[in-house]
């Protein structure tokens, strides 16, 4: 009776450990954590970062920042040949009529494995100290890492995953045919195509968002794909000044933001070949525009907003303070 009752026991906690599995893993819900969510964890100039969840899948819920947190570009040029800045197309003159060649060189890389903006947002380290993969430094060089703005705490519920990041046709050899991924007017085309365009995985905590993962946030929040500024960038961007005419309902406004997937060609379906190549100049990457279409960008401007994404730990989640609204997010411990 006694090894009955035990098993029976067991057997229960592995149904509830499971049935509490699948809702994580099935976007429903979990002890703490469910779509829609807010959070407050970290900070950027002085500023606090408002995060909300926008997707739970197999890595666990995802949190998107609730507003643009500044202007950077994606990747800027250089003269280093390191990594993928000696990969950049030779441009054919007779379809682009330039002259010029290696397009990364001038105009910075799509290649977000060492681009200048995930070592960023992966870097924790002090004013001037982060090791830029490419070689070159951008603009914003002298700034400290992203996350050098976090508390112990508040880092250690960031979880590294590794995950697919698509790439185009200057990062690897001619020798079988692949998929790309065009850029489509409607968003749920691209998705439909994700699975079988060509990538690599990459390893990060904080992150851009890709083409499948923006989807589930329009599928989830379908108004969360437009992005407004936060109040730091509203008042200490040069750019913002420069740029913007300020007026009133200025912080009303929506803003283009980066994602991490690469304009890989102008039009079509081109198979992998010396052709594809030609429309793969390796220094556009996607954005979202301010009325929530799928764009591109030159990698080097820096007039695009950075909105970051992460992985929360659910393991390592211990809430101080809050009710998840967007007044009165989740606090971490």
């Amino acid at each position: 009776m006694k090894k009955f009752f035990k098993a029976t026991l067991l057997i229960s906690v592995i149904i509830l450990s499971i049935t509490q599995l699948s809702f994580v893993v099935f976007g429903k819900t979990s002890n703490t954590v469910k779509i829609g969510d807010y959070y407050q964890i970290g900070s950027y100039n002085n500023e606090k970062i408002l995060w909300r969840c926008v997707d739970i899948n197999k890595n666990g819920p995802l949190l998107l920042t609730d507003k643009i947190i500044s202007y950077k570009a994606f990747d800027e040029p250089g003269d280093s040949d390191k990594g993928s800045h000696s990969r950049g197309s030779t441009v054919d003159k007779f379809i682009y009529t330039l002259s010029r060649q290696k397009m990364r060189k001038e105009e910075g890389s799509n290649y977000w494995a060492d681009s200048n903006i995930k070592d960023w947002l992966n870097s924790d380290a002090d004013s001037g100290k982060i090791k830029w993969s490419c070689g070159n430094p951008p603009a914003y060089k002298n700034e400290a890492g992203f996350l050098s703005n976090f508390s112990e705490n508040e880092k250690s519920v960031i979880k590294e995953v590794t995950q697919k990041t698509l790439l185009d046709a200057n990062e690897y050899s001619y020798t079988k045919n692949r998929s790309y991924l065009p850029l489509e007017r409607k968003l749920e085309d691209m998705v439909k195509r994700y699975n079988n365009a060509f990538g690599e995985n990459t390893t990060d905590k904080v992150f851009l968002l890709d083409i499948n993962q923006l989807g589930s946030v329009k599928k989830n929040l379908p108004d969360y794909i437009t992005a407004k500024l936060n109040e730091s960038e509203i008042k200490n961007s040069e750019l913002y000044k420069n740029v913007y005419v300020i007026s009133n309902g200025i912080s009303d406004s929506y803003y283009s933001y980066w994602l991490r997937t690469p304009y890989s060609f102008s039009s079509g379906n081109i198979s992998n070949s010396e052709v594809s190549k030609k429309f793969s100049e390796g220094c556009l990457t996607m954005t979202v525009d301010k009325d929530g279409n799928v764009s591109r960008s030159k990698d080097d401007n820096g007039n695009i907003g950075i909105r970051p994404a992460f992985y929360i730990d659910i393991s390592s989640l211990k809430i101080k303070d809050g009710s998840g609204t967007q007044d009165k997010p989740y606090t971490i411990e």
